[in-house]
């Protein structure tokens, strides 16, 4: 009988962790896809709002009225002022009612979008880390796990879990890493502003 040298799935595989020149184009493929993933993911957080602000603050200044625009003259009076902190606008009031809402409502939609654009600079920094063998930057399977939390859309509890970690093992807990404190802080950027 023949023996035949069998290799171990882990130490047969490769992982494609870096790039390149001789990656046969899938590279490129691969960056492509980030960039497109990139491309969208900003043009999601940023057209909706950017729309929705544009058009609240245009019919803002079309219908905007001052106190001398009165429509009669014996309306008129020499000393009627405009505040400085109002705007008065001559519209229905349920439409700029129906465009705030709407902003607030889509403003809490694109936290996704945002930790999605936060966890490409946070996996190249933990990349980073991971190659120049600069331990003490790297987070421990329990951080890790929290980040991951963090990036996956599940916010609120992880919020929820950070805060536990943080209070209840103040003693026993390593130092809080770079990958997870930047994925909690935009975390709780997202949540709080959206």
């Amino acid at each position: 009988m023949a023996k035949t040298e069998r290799k171990t799935p882990i130490e047969g595989a490769s992982i494609p962790l870096g790039s390149s020149p001789s990656d046969d184009g899938a590279s490129s493929s691969r960056h492509t896809n980030h960039a497109v993933l990139i491309t969208w993911s900003s043009f999601v957080v940023t057209i909706p709002i950017l729309a929705l602000t544009v058009a609240f603050l245009v019919l803002v200044f079309k219908y905007r009225v001052s106190h001398g625009d009165a429509p009669f003259e014996s309306l008129r009076t020499s000393d009627a002022k405009d505040e400085g902190s109002a705007l008065f606008v001559n519209m229905n009031s349920s439409i700029l009612l129906f465009l705030a809402s709407w902003a607030s409502s889509v403003a809490t939609m694109l936290s996704g979008f945002m930790l999605t654009l936060a966890s490409f600079p946070i996996a190249r920094r933990f990349f980073q880390d991971k190659q120049s063998s600069r331990v003490t930057r790297l987070p421990t399977p329990y951080q890790l796990a929290l980040t991951l939390k963090f990036l996956d859309g599940s916010t609120l509890g992880a919020i929820w879990s950070w805060i536990v970690y943080l209070v209840s093992w103040r003693k026993k807990r390593a130092p809080l890493t770079p990958p997870l404190t930047a994925a909690s802080s935009i975390a709780l950027l997202a949540t709080l502003l959206g």
